[in-house]
């Protein structure tokens, strides 16, 4: 049964790992999530590869949702460097036998520190003013604001349910939504269209234009990302939602914003590719390459359609 975690502690959430190694016991392997899904999209690449580390952009991206959505949990994940703090000491400083007065002063204030804030995410205040502006113009955006103001914010679903995927066994998943509406409207294309039918995720891009917005929907896979919500979220039987809201902002000033509906026929092809994924997790075989490569011959076209 899928259920609403009455919890809003994203380290409890994503400690809860996917255990690739598991795979085809996809039931042993852990909580499925929209992202464990877009990365299995390259079979070969997501069982070859370790995870990367959050790039900057992911970094930023976290750091404005955060001080959107729940401002009351910054500081149990986010301190400030001092304004008066020592440069970091280099690699060359640090592995020095005989590091000069000035360098061993920098390492020992630097290790003091970072013992104190252990766990949490170190940022200068100058980005902190910049997240500042970020989420000032989210605020201030008629559209997300109204959007925000709502919704119920960090909503998180768990559990287990074999109504994810069209097989007979259950599948443990879990999902974490930016903003889940319960009321309002908005206008998508001169139509009214009811929030409560929709589930909406803030979205950080470098173009805000029609086809940055497009290139960074298919790049990440927006549709089979906020597919997999409502699917979560008809499983544990809130069965009206079935509409995408994507709040983009613009990552450099002035931090723009568009809101964009994600075409319905988009969240009909991702239900698709969901069921083909799980089911390529359940065929696979780490040790047989076979099983890992995409053996389809797609056309492929330059033109957008």
């Amino acid at each position: 049964m899928i259920e609403f975690i009455d919890s809003k502690d994203q380290n409890a959430y994503h400690g809860k790992r996917f255990d690739k190694t598991k795979l085809p016991d996809l039931s042993s392997a852990g909580f499925l999530s929209a992202s464990t899904l877009s990365k299995s999209g390259d079979m070969f690449k997501f069982m070859s590869l370790e995870d990367t580390p959050p790039t900057s952009d992911m970094a930023w991206g976290s750091l404005v949702d955060l001080m959107w959505l729940t401002p009351e949990d910054w500081d149990d994940h986010v301190v400030l460097i001092p304004r008066d703090a020592p440069k970091k000491p280099t690699k060359t400083q640090i592995e020095s036998p005989r590091p000069t007065a000035i360098a061993l002063e920098r390492i020992n204030w630097w290790q003091a520190f970072d013992k104190k804030c252990f766990g949490k995410m170190a940022i200068p205040h100058s980005l902190k003013e910049e997240i500042d502006k970020a989420v000032s113009n989210l605020n201030a955006h008629p559209l997300s604001q109204h959007i925000k103001s709502n919704s119920k914010a960090q909503v998180i679903l768990e559990g287990e349910s074999d109504k994810l995927h069209p097989g007979p066994e259950s599948i443990r998943a879990k999902a974490m939504m930016d903003l889940l509406p319960s009321g309002g409207t908005i206008t998508v294309d001169g139509k009214t269209v009811e929030l409560d039918s929709c589930v909406v995720d803030l979205k950080q891009t470098n173009d805000i234009g029609p086809f940055g917005l497009r290139k960074a929907m298919r790049t990440f896979e927006y549709a089979l990302k906020t597919k997999w919500y409502l699917k979560m979220l008809q499983a544990a039987g809130d069965e009206k939602r079935v509409n995408s809201i994507l709040i983009f902002q613009h990552s450099k000033p002035p931090y723009d914003i568009r809101v964009i509906q994600i075409d319905p026929t988009d969240l009909e092809y991702a239900d698709t590719e969901i069921t083909k994924r799980i089911d390529a997790m359940r065929k696979v075989d780490p040790k047989d390459l076979n099983t890992l490569f995409n053996l389809e011959v797609p056309i492929v076209t330059t033109q957008f359609k």
